[in-house]
């Protein structure tokens, strides 16, 4: 009898009629090793001495000593039957991953049906990540997380079945609070399912569906619906919804049975009032984890990229992969005709046309006549698809000064938008992207903008970066507040010369406290810097840049002097030193920083006797109102943004992205 198979999941285990369980796959234990491998070091630490439950742990081998990095807790698939973290196949994808992504990686183990059935596997998991966050304090059992875990950046990731755990784990740290929060998961090929199949792909091999809905009956045993069950059909039981993470990525293989539950997971997502941001990748003409059974192909080297670019994202590490970002827009750009025929939807189009536009493809703007009307305007019925005419405002910032279309599109779409933002119609989440659009247009904000709202909270976190955030404080807070807000105009010109000098001299010991502390904090943040880059042979960096904080200093002591001056200078005066002051080198961008600044910033300067202001010295020179001199500002503004817009698409010879940096300061 015990010859006799009851169950047979080809090729990866059987059950006999006796109840024995044969894995024929996944059982091979390969070691770690502190012997570097594709530039990655591992090793195994137990995380639950009770269960006999271990995990491995992964770190680049040359993160430096009290280097923080993002980290990467991963749950392996296999059915909740088979498979192990330690086992050829998981081993090499992990160190890929983690070569490719520069994180730290923690593999997790967990328990495993029909030995210890559903729910033990979640249990596990959730034992394994509270253990991880244990070590938040620095104190934790293991060293490699203590000195190298940056906890703001954690993201859980599984395929398969791992991808099923990673997303309860998910639900679950929304109700029950960690030490701190997951910041995104990533699905790979998920394990979701349902009794109602929702394509043609679900019941085109009929015995396959039944191994799979038997599977999930050996796994679950206590499952009173089934593959119905809330566990596995997480769509259909509105689970989805309550995630507590921000950022979610699906990978989906054309040809996998699973893929359409997994598109369906990122609709319903994308549909939900959950307000976080939902990334797909399909890769067609693969089937179910390719990537682990051919991990040498093309598609499985895509898919780590893709992996890789999505944890690097959200830390600003997206120019690691700019090489195949171009490659792939080149490509695009040979299709382009052949892609756009026959698009209809202004979502779809809109997108297409701002990627290539902002990596400098000068695609014609002629692309949205297809929805205008014979009378020549945008058609009306557009005004019902709110997620389309939000892309078009964004695709009209991208315009330069030939782009007649992308004029009327703008203003098209910001009459319309403006109706949705004030009637509240739209879903809660479309309707912040809408308000904060109408606000600032995506094209012109940047992540170094919001980090002025953020210093203050980010210094209070355990892992901040202590030279990012004194860097962040000179640039945003204290040499423009010292010399805008805080010191007497004798003060400010001690301060200025002795920076202009560059070292510690007598001139400051007559000063305040607070203005010697200001002083020795720029001296000493710099020598900091000089030490960083010196290993890396380029000192010179650090040369130049405080010779364009000197211009700076100047810049806002002339002003400083200016502003409290009897008279006004000329708007053109002006201009030539403000354009310096607000830290801005290119021309066109430090235009628009400086109008921009004074416009919004008017009431605030004139109530502190400020009056040398871009708006102030328009009214005097060409004696206008206020409100004549705020709209010719805003026209220069406009214009200075076009031309922004035709130098990335036409400047050669220049990196892009210093192109894009440049661009970004606007």
């Amino acid at each position: 009898m015990d010859s006799e198979i009851a169950f047979h999941n080809s090729p990866n285990y059987r059950i006999y009629k006796s109840g024995r369980l044969e894995r024929l796959t996944g059982e091979t234990f390969i070691p770690p090793s502190l012997t570097p491998q594709n530039g990655v070091v591992s090793k195994d630490t137990i995380y639950s001495p009770e269960k006999n439950l271990s995990c491995r742990i992964y770190l680049p081998e040359k993160t430096s000593h009290d280097e923080k990095l993002p980290v990467l807790i991963y749950f392996h698939g296999g059915g909740f039957i088979i498979e192990t973290p330690f086992s050829p196949t998981y081993h090499t994808f992990l160190t890929t991953t983690v070569s490719a992504a520069k994180c730290l990686a923690i593999s997790v183990d967990y328990r495993r049906a029909p030995e210890f059935p559903i729910p033990i596997p979640y249990q596990d998991s959730w034992d394994a990540l509270k253990w991880v966050f244990s070590h938040i304090s620095g104190t934790g059992q293991e060293h490699w997380i203590n000195k190298h875990a940056h906890f703001t950046k954690v993201y859980l990731a599984g395929d398969s079945a791992g991808a099923n755990i990673s997303h309860h784990l998910a639900i679950r740290a929304k109700t029950e609070k960690l030490e701190s929060d997951v910041l995104g998961i990533v699905l790979i090929h998920p394990y979701f399912w349902g009794k109602t199949p929702i394509d043609e792909l679900e019941t085109r091999d009929e015995a396959k569906r039944k191994r799979i809905e038997g599977s999930w009956g050996i796994a679950s045993p206590g499952s009173v619906n089934g593959v119905d069950d809330p566990l596995i059909n997480v769509v259909g039981s509105g689970s989805v919804f309550g995630l507590g993470c921000g950022r979610v990525l699906v990978m989906v293989a054309g040809d996998d049975q699973f893929a359409r539950r997994g598109l369906g997971y990122a609709v319903e997502l994308e549909k939900s009032e959950w307000e976080g941001e939902v990334e797909v990748m399909v890769i067609e003409n693969e089937g179910h984890i390719f990537h682990l059974k051919d991990p040498d192909s093309d598609n499985a080297s895509r898919l780590v990229k893709r992996f890789a670019e999505f944890i690097n994202k959200y830390l600003g590490l997206a120019y690691h992969f700019e090489e195949e970002i171009y490659e792939t827009l080149e490509e695009g750009l040979e299709k382009i005709e052949e892609m756009m025929a026959g698009e209809d939807g202004l979502y779809t189009v809109s997108i297409i046309f701002c990627v290539f536009r902002s990596y400098g493809y000068n695609i014609s703007s002629d692309v949205f006549r297809r929805f205008k009307g014979i009378d020549g305007n945008f058609r009306e019925s557009l005004k019902g698809d709110a997620k389309g005419l939000l892309s078009l405002y964004e695709a009209a910032h991208l315009r330069t000064r030939t782009d007649c279309i992308l004029e009327e599109a703008l203003s098209f779409t910001s009459s319309h938008l403006e109706s949705l933002a004030a009637g509240g119609t739209c879903p809660t989440h479309l309707l912040m992207r809408i308000r904060h659009a109408l606000t600032l247009s995506q094209r012109w904000k940047m992540e170094i903008v919001a980090a002025v709202e953020y210093i203050s909270s980010y210094e209070q976190e355990k892992d901040h970066d202590e030279m990012l955030l004194k860097f962040a404080k000179i640039s945003f807070k204290i040499l423009d507040d010292t010399f805008d807000r805080y010191v007497s105009l004798p003060e400010a010109e001690s301060l200025a010369n002795s920076l202009k000098r560059w070292a510690p001299d007598h001139a400051m010991d007559q000063q305040p406290d607070y203005l010697k502390f200001v002083f020795t904090f720029i001296l000493d943040t710099f020598e900091e810097f000089r030490k960083e880059l010196s290993p890396e042979g380029t000192p010179y960096s650090v040369k130049a840049t405080i010779e364009e904080f000197k211009t700076l200093v100047k810049a806002n002591f002339d002003l400083a002097k200016s502003a409290r001056a009897a008279h006004l200078p000329s708007f053109e005066e002006y201009m030539e030193v403000g354009e310096v002051e607000v830290t801005v080198y290119v021309s066109l961008a430090a235009t628009k920083g400086r109008l921009m600044n004074d416009i919004y910033g008017f009431e605030d300067d004139m109530s502190r006797g400020y009056f040398s202001n871009a708006l102030n010295c328009y009214m005097k020179q060409y004696r206008v109102s206020k409100q004549e001199a705020v709209r010719e500002l805003h026209i220069m503004v406009e214009d200075a943004d076009k031309a922004i817009n035709e130098e990335l698409l036409t400047t050669i010879g220049v990196s892009r992205l210093v192109l894009k940096a440049a661009m970004g300061i606007a």
